[in-house]
């Protein structure tokens, strides 16, 4: 796509999620000295960006002096945004081993209480252990598929 803005070609490099996207992706080309522009804005909020659909599609355009460049920093911007993705995705894995290890040291105190409590109050500890280790199972099992992924 190309406009025609004020004598001066525009052409478009990105095709937004929505308008935060476009004015993140806006702001790291005119960071990099690369003039930008965002369309379909106005369109995107009165249909909504809840559904994709080419009546909110939200667009950022750049001159056509600078569309390799512009292009080159976006792919380097998305790159980034995977790798981050990848390292979020490892470290929230890192949060859910030691939130399992958070449920076996507890399980354990409980089983060590049982030792020394009778009647009612043992079955009650009894129950919390039993669904602390279900807990952790279920948490454990979600890490699995969740790394596989």
């Amino acid at each position: 796509m190309s406009n025609n803005i004020s004598g001066s070609k525009f052409v478009r490099v990105y095709d937004a999620d929505n308008a935060c996207d476009a004015h993140l992706m806006q702001t790291k080309l005119n960071e990099a000295g690369i003039g930008a522009n965002i369309t379909g804005e106005p369109l995107a909020s009165v249909h909504g960006s809840d559904f994709p659909s080419p009546m909110n599609r939200v667009e950022v355009i750049v001159r056509l002096s600078d569309v390799e460049s512009a292009r080159e920093l976006i792919t380097e911007v998305i790159q980034k945004r995977l790798l981050e993705a990848k390292y979020n995705k490892r470290h929230s894995v890192l949060h859910f081993g030691g939130a399992i290890l958070t449920i076996f040291l507890l399980a354990f105190g409980f089983s060590g209480i049982l030792l020394f409590t009778q009647g009612e109050l043992q079955e009650l500890f009894l129950a919390m252990l039993f669904w602390f280790i279900l807990a952790s199972l279920m948490i454990a099992r979600f890490i699995i598929r969740y790394n596989h992924n």
